[in-house]
């Protein structure tokens, strides 16, 4: 499990999404910035499809992902959002 996460968080990074800091990762501030702006043009994502949409107007390369990866990505970004400033810790 520990690798599909660590796979998932390159990907992650590869496309700009998130960056590494030390022990933690965070969401960019380009993709915070993007996501937010979605939030308040009032885009809906309440579904895995639909979220898949909105990574793919952003990097073109996150519609891609897989669906378990996809719902991983919406858990991180609420859990995120949620402590918004404080680092996740990249063993969790």
């Amino acid at each position: 499990m520990n690798l599909v996460i660590t796979g998932l968080i390159n990907k992650l990074a590869a496309n700009n999404v998130v960056e590494k800091r030390n022990d933690d990762i965070v969401f960019t501030k380009a993709f915070s910035s993007f996501m937010l702006k979605c939030i308040g043009d009032g885009v809906l994502i309440s579904t895995a499809g639909k979220y898949r949409k909105v990574l793919g107007h952003y990097e073109s390369n996150l519609e891609f992902l897989s669906d378990t990866e996809i719902r991983a990505v919406m858990v991180l970004l609420g859990f995120y959002m949620e402590n918004v400033g404080e680092g996740m810790s990249a063993g969790a």
